[in-house]
């Protein structure tokens, strides 16, 4: 868990590398316009669409790292935490 102000109530970068996928990589396909799944392991992740939002998301993974700024980035819109918290429990029943 990363300490500090926010906290990641369960959601977190994922790891780099997919034990079902073939390539050992993540492969991950469009969910709805910025959460996107792998479709071996079926991990969901939010991921930036716009360019101002890459922009300042590339900005906070270099002074806060990927985990940080991942978590505070998904903390500050509550809808994607609704659908990855949907996501992850579709793939946990």
């Amino acid at each position: 868990m990363v300490a500090g102000k926010y906290s990641n109530n369960g959601i977190a970068y994922p790891n780099p590398h997919c034990d079902k996928s073939p390539t050992s990589a993540h492969h991950y396909i469009v969910v709805e316009k910025d959460i996107w799944e792998c479709k071996y392991c079926h991990i969901p992740i939010w991921a930036p669409v716009y360019l101002s939002d890459s922009e300042k998301f590339a900005t906070q993974i270099r002074f806060k790292g990927i985990q940080r700024a991942y978590i505070e980035a998904v903390h500050h819109r509550p809808e994607v935490r609704k659908k990855i918290r949907a996501l992850e429990s579709i793939r946990n029943d």
